[in-house]
């Protein structure tokens, strides 16, 4: 065995030149949030959509993000994901097919692998590019609801200092 430093996405590695330091907003960031509620219907149809809000095409999501749901009985496949109005939507970007059919809650970012984690948004969305502007959050019911309830986001999320 070897003995070794390795360095992570938010520490500078001394042997870097200064001009290949890290951006301010790779490595620091002030924590927002988007909390949105929205009722679900009886009968809402398989595709039906739910918009929770925006947030800015750069932000970084932080893991403790949250979906709250009532029991909504019927739709044992909802997924969460974003657009960028103008470019392609990725509506499986950070929750893909989960049963909400029992009262809880899952995390919001149940689909985005741990060496991701440290992505943008746009990144996250499947972007080349940052965009620029704001992101739309939204689900989508991959099943029809048979009875009403609520959901509740709670996405957090970074934005550079």
């Amino acid at each position: 065995m070897t003995v070794v430093t390795r360095y992570g996405t938010g520490f500078q590695d001394p042997a870097v030149k200064p001009a290949d330091l890290l951006p301010t907003d790779a490595v620091a960031a002030h924590a927002h949030s988007l909390v949105s509620t929205v009722e679900v219907a009886n009968g809402d149809s398989i595709a039906s959509k739910v918009y929770f809000g925006k947030v800015p095409s750069n932000a970084r999501l932080l893991v403790h993000s949250r979906l709250d749901h009532d029991a909504m009985t019927g739709v044992n496949s909802f997924s969460l994901g974003g657009q960028i109005p103008g470019s392609a939507a990725a509506p499986n970007a950070f929750m893909l097919n989960v049963d909400i059919t029992a009262a809880g809650n899952k995390p919001a970012l149940s689909v985005i692998n741990i060496d991701s984690l440290h992505k943008a948004v746009w990144q996250l969305l499947g972007y080349a590019k940052d965009p620029g502007g704001e992101a739309d959050i939204y689900g989508t019911l991959n099943a029809a609801a048979t009875a009403a309830g609520t959901l509740t986001l709670t996405l957090l999320f970074g934005l550079a200092l």
